[in-house]
């Protein structure tokens, strides 16, 4: 019977940066799991356990050793092994020779070439150990996926961090692994702080038990369900709500190995900084969750995870909360000044901001975002008024000399805004200033009025026409000027509005502010770019086949074509629907080429069956109708009629012969299924849609 036992492997390594520990997790997992299926080890319950000083995988019920195999070697054919008086050639002896055989070893095997020699090799498999000793030198030494290694002493070899030992056990027995001068043990340690010994292991259990008993949860889920529990708890003790956030919650899992949440306290002087700025200053810099009172109001508390039990000691919160003062004070300090001296000194600075080498400073752009913003709102029929517009687009970027931005790079336009406001300017301008940045990803909300609208679109329009001018277009993977993220804002702001612009009309202003005149190759090279972007854009929730279908027909960009991939999808998926649609493929078909050649005019006194009667009485009654709701954009009206052709096209086929022999009246039924056709895909191409 097979023996099978469990796996423990450990690195016990230096502190790894939270989220390459992730990448480690993934990557050493995957990596053992490939070499034990590559060499025929059965395993079960593979799984990851890790703390930022340490990666252990572990498995069940792992075998002890490959089975031993027999392989059949070839050699040559009879008469190339034998000469004419039956002695062994060169060619045979020096095979032999080579594979430790001998003459009394060999068989013959008949193929369509003749008698071929061969014999069977017993391999015995090789032992777990043998395995993960040459294993553990070829992981450690292939490049991992980090952003950077590292070497340490004299050692040749590099990893994200120096390793200190490893662990490794089979069945609860130390396996002989070596790696540089590394030896493998059963031994690991606990806490760095609180238990900083060595552990004698000798189970996945023990290993685990033990640890915990060393203030070290090893297993990250447990880690993130107990700060999540403590953070219940706290809220409930203090009638407040602390403000999750998904990226820090996985960060200070792998920043802690035994968690303790505490709760912090800061100055209600630092409550006239916007929260925006309180919330940054936490979560950012001093990985702290920001806290909320019940009506939505930040408060002067925090919730801080330390990595050792609190009892006792204070010093640990008083710590914090003396850093946070800190780098609170600073940013009370940079809010105060900037608003002292205003916005509107810094507007002349902009010159001396580069924006891009080939496209100036960031005056010259705010003064080419003027000017589109300008053009786009007349062409829009916005009536926002030129002195906002002009206004707006002076302030938009100014935030970026202020001290508080240049210390929070991540609150432009958001400190904009807020200062804006407590300046006294128009509130429309000050939000404008924050706006103008979304939607910054395909979730985003778009800019709520017209004038933010405005600097948006103008904003994103000069960074992407701007961008190819520069010679900073797309390539591949490559994006050094991020304009495809700016097609896409630009694109759900265009289909998220009413507005209906041609989409060339968006790019003609800041093509001939940039280049100095227009450039009709260049507005095909973003018209281009921007159809397949769209297409891009779509796929995110629509399938491929739903957006062909759409985008095939139409290069017009707006609201309405998403709404019409929106019903397309709905029509799609409907049982009824589903039918119809494989019969207008059956059209195609049964036409082929016809489909594009057969004219002329449907004649009614060729018909000789009832079907065909009913088929150009449906088209004469329906196809006006048809045509009004989707010119109307009723698109979900306009399937609904188009579903009513369904039995009467179905009862054509199961009853009407197009091919007839008559050619007259082969081609009048070509036509009759050609003008059916041509209704339904005349504004969507039904016939690409993919059922399933």
């Amino acid at each position: 019977m097979e023996n099978k036992k469990e796996l423990l492997i450990e690195l016990y390594v230096e502190e790894i940066p939270p989220f390459e520990l992730y990448k480690l997790n993934d990557f050493f997992k995957n990596e053992i799991e490939k070499f034990l299926k590559s060499n025929d080890i059965k395993f079960e319950n593979g799984m990851i356990l890790s703390t930022p000083r340490r990666v252990a995988y572990c498995a069940t019920e792992v075998s002890e050793k490959q089975d031993d195999k027999d392989v059949i070697v070839y050699g040559p054919y009879k008469h190339i092994a034998f000469d004419s008086n039956g002695e062994p050639t060169k060619a045979l002896l020096g095979f032999l020779r080579g594979k430790g055989k001998s003459l009394d070893d060999i068989s013959y095997q008949k193929d369509k070439k003749g008698e071929k020699i061969y014999f069977k090799n017993s391999i015995k498999g090789k032992t777990l150990e043998e395995l993960l000793n040459d294993f553990t030198n070829k992981i450690l030494m292939k490049k991992a996926p980090f952003k950077k290694s590292m070497k340490w002493s004299s050692h040749k070899y590099t990893f994200i961090r120096p390793i200190h030992s490893i662990l490794a056990l089979y069945g609860g027995e130390t396996l002989n692994i070596r790696y540089e001068n590394l030896v493998a043990s059963n031994k690991t340690k606990g806490h760095l702080i609180l238990a900083n010994k060595e552990l004698e292991i000798n189970s996945i259990e023990e290993y685990k038990l033990k640890l915990r008993e060393s203030f070290v949860i090893v297993n990250a889920k447990e880690r993130k369900e107990l700060i999540l529990s403590q953070i219940k708890e706290i809220e409930n003790k203090n009638n407040f709500k602390v403000m999750l956030d998904d990226y820090l919650l996985k960060e200070v899992v792998n920043i802690v190995e035994y968690p303790a949440c505490f709760v912090g306290t800061f100055s209600k002087d630092f409550l006239v900084l916007p929260a925006e700025v309180l919330e940054i200053s936490m979560k950012k810099h001093q990985k702290y969750f920001p806290v909320y009172d019940n009506n939505g109001k930040i408060t002067n508390h925090f919730l801080g995870i330390a990595n050792v039990p609190l009892e006792g000691r204070e010093a640990i919160i008083n710590g914090n909360e003396r850093v946070l003062r800190a780098r609170l004070s600073d940013a009370k300090f940079f809010y105060e000044d900037d608003l002292k001296k205003g916005l509107e000194i810094l507007i002349p600075k902009l010159k001396d901001v580069l924006f891009q080498q080939k496209l100036g400073s960031y005056a010259d752009k705010t003064k080419r975002i003027e000017q589109i913003a300008l053009k786009l709102n007349k062409d829009l029929n916005y009536n926002v008024s030129e002195e906002k517009i002009k206004k707006s687009a002076s302030l938009i970027k100014v935030d970026l000399l202020t001290g508080m931005v240049n210390e929070f790079a991540g609150l432009q336009g958001i400190v904009g805004t807020h200062y804006a406001q407590k300046l006294g300017i128009e509130n429309d301008v000050a939000l404008s200033i924050m706006e103008h940045y979304q939607p910054k990803t395909v979730n985003d909300e778009i800019p709520e009025s017209n004038l933010s609208v405005l600097m948006a679109l103008a904003d994103k329009l000069d960074t992407l026409v701007g961008g190819f001018t520069a010679g900073l277009a797309p390539t591949g993977s490559k994006d050094p000027f991020a304009l495809r993220r700016a097609s896409l804002s630009i694109l759900k702001i265009i289909t998220q509005r009413n507005d209906d612009l041609e989409l060339k009309d968006y790019f003609i202003t800041p093509i001939s502010i940039l280049k100095g005149s227009n450039d009709d190759d260049l507005l095909n090279i973003l018209i281009n770019f921007f159809k397949e972007r769209f297409k891009f854009f779509l796929k995110n929730n629509y399938k491929p086949d739903v957006v062909e279908a759409v985008t095939v027909k139409s290069d017009i960009i707006n609201k309405t074509t998403v709404e019409l991939c929106d019903s397309l999808n709905n029509f799609k998926n409907d049982s009824e629907s589903k039918e119809l649609i494989l019969l207008i493929k059956r059209i195609t078909n049964i036409l082929k080429s016809d489909l594009h050649t057969v004219k002329g005019d449907i004649n009614e006194s060729l018909f000789d069956t009832q079907e065909e009667k009913e088929l150009f009485s449906w088209l004469n009654n329906n196809s006006d109708k048809f045509n009004s709701l989707f010119n109307q954009n009723k698109f979900k009206e306009a399937f609904e009629v188009a579903l009513t052709a369904y039995n009467v096209l179905d009862k054509f086929f199961d009853k009407v012969l197009v091919n007839d022999e008559n050619p007259d009246i082969k081609r009048n039924r070509q036509l009759l299924l050609k003008n059916l056709y041509s209704l339904f895909t005349n504004f969507v191409a039904l016939e690409k849609l993919v059922i399933g």
